[in-house]
């Protein structure tokens, strides 16, 4: 691979973390660790971890970072009014690269890749630099007119999701920003399937699909003992997760098998109503609501669990489901989104959803899922090696490097 200059942007980017702030870390040492000399811009609140980090890796060192932010009087309102985050990340961007026109190192670097956040509604500015320009891997544009799952969900919900989808081709189409910053980009990389074709209906651009998570160093956990067979779910407490019709599921299922354990881990506005809802079935038993555990001490627990079962109703990719993966845990999920790109039938089981689907079908479903996961011992088997399987192929430097090579080849 040809060595090059890269200039990653990455708003979230924190070592030992999941979801964007791992994407932005994960990507950016990757690259590093590939040969090419890389430069990240990041915020500096991420600066102190960075720091502790940069003793122990090598390759590393404090001007492989430059550090942005706003003045302290937009972090006041950041978390004051309503979108705050939002504002402040386009107000991160614009500022950005108003800073970065003064530098001089910018005439160094041949590509800009902004990484994070990799959002399809919020735009980038770095295209202006004339320099080649990588937007993503983006996603959140999971909308399939044959899956209509909002009806499942309950009415506050349900308006919820009508003005997330509403406010996303809103930007898509009205933006003026955000319609450059696609049209200006030399390379689209999308989370999944699904948001590059979305993409694609308003945009005549080279879109390459690339996940933007993947699996750290894989572990073979079917020799380990287990007192009992565990399932857990890892995630934000909200709706479209799917925990409210994953604790219907099993209350289903523990009727066949009064065995069974799931544990809940994360937080959120749904919290609850999840309790009140095992509460009420009587599962207190069955189902146990942990809360949130950082990263590192959730990798090990991982290995004390056999299956992760994440019913989520759209997600671009799943920082959950490759750590799963990366402990040989089989997963659960719907065929829809990130997870429905990522899970085959050689490490998990993919429910089916259409348009057709009720919230009854994929109770069912996740049900009957539930048990014969558990009690086909030859089948759980099959899927735990499936898991190591794909996790092997899809650790973070294999993601990188082959995402890489493309975006080289792409521009020859």
């Amino acid at each position: 691979m040809i060595k090059k200059n890269i200039l990653i942007s990455a708003y979230a980017c924190e070592p030992n973390k999941g979801s964007e702030p791992g994407v932005g870390w994960n990507w950016a040492i990757e690259l590093i660790r590939l040969g090419h000399n890389v430069k990240i811009i990041t915020r500096s609140n991420n600066q102190n971890s960075i720091n502790k980090l940069i003793k122990t890796e090598k390759r590393l060192k404090r001007n492989n970072f430059f550090y942005y932010d706003l003045p302290k009087f937009f972090l006041f309102f950041k978390n004051k009014i309503p979108f705050g985050v939002q504002i402040y990340y386009y107000l991160w961007q614009i500022f950005l690269y108003k800073n970065l026109k003064k530098q001089k190192f910018i005439n160094n670097y041949q590509i800009i890749h902004h990484l994070t956040l990799g959002s399809v509604r919020l735009p980038s500015f770095l295209w202006k630099l004339k320099k080649k320009f990588i937007f993503g891997p983006v996603g959140g544009f999971e909308f399939d007119k044959k899956t209509n799952i909002k009806k499942t969900f309950k009415f506050k919900d349900r308006l919820y999701e009508i003005f997330r989808e509403k406010l996303t081709l809103f930007m898509i189409n009205y933006n003026k920003d955000l319609k450059n910053c696609y049209k200006n980009s030399d390379l689209i990389l999308s989370k999944n399937n699904l948001t590059k074709k979305n993409l694609q209906n308003y945009f005549k651009k080279k879109i390459l699909v690339s996940l933007d998570v993947a699996s750290s160093d894989p572990i073979k956990t079917l020799n380990k003992k287990k007192e009992s067979f565990k399932f857990l779910f890892v995630g934000r407490f909200y709706n479209f997760k799917g925990g409210d019709v994953l604790i219907d599921a099993f209350y289903k299922a523990i009727k066949k098998d009064p065995k069974l354990v799931l544990h809940f881990y994360g937080n959120g506005p749904e919290l609850k109503n999840w309790s009140k809802k095992i509460t009420k079935l009587g599962l207190e038993n069955n189902i146990k609501i942990i809360g949130f555990i950082d990263k590192k001490k959730l990798n090990r627990i991982y290995q004390n669990y056999n299956v992760l079962i994440l019913p989520t109703f759209h997600d671009s990719g799943c920082s959950a489901i490759m750590e799963a993966l990366s402990f040989s845990l089989p997963v659960i999920c719907l065929n829809i989104g990130g997870p429905g790109d990522t899970i085959d039938k050689s490490c998990g089981i993919k429910i089916s959803i259409n348009s057709k689907t009720s919230k009854n079908k994929i109770i069912n479903q996740l049900s009957n899922s539930i048990i014969k996961i558990k009690h086909d011992k030859n089948f759980y088997k099959k899927l735990v090696n499936g898991a190591y399987n794909k996790a092997k192929s899809n650790t973070w430097s294999l993601l990188v490097k082959k995402t890489y090579s493309s975006i080289l080849d792409y521009q020859k």
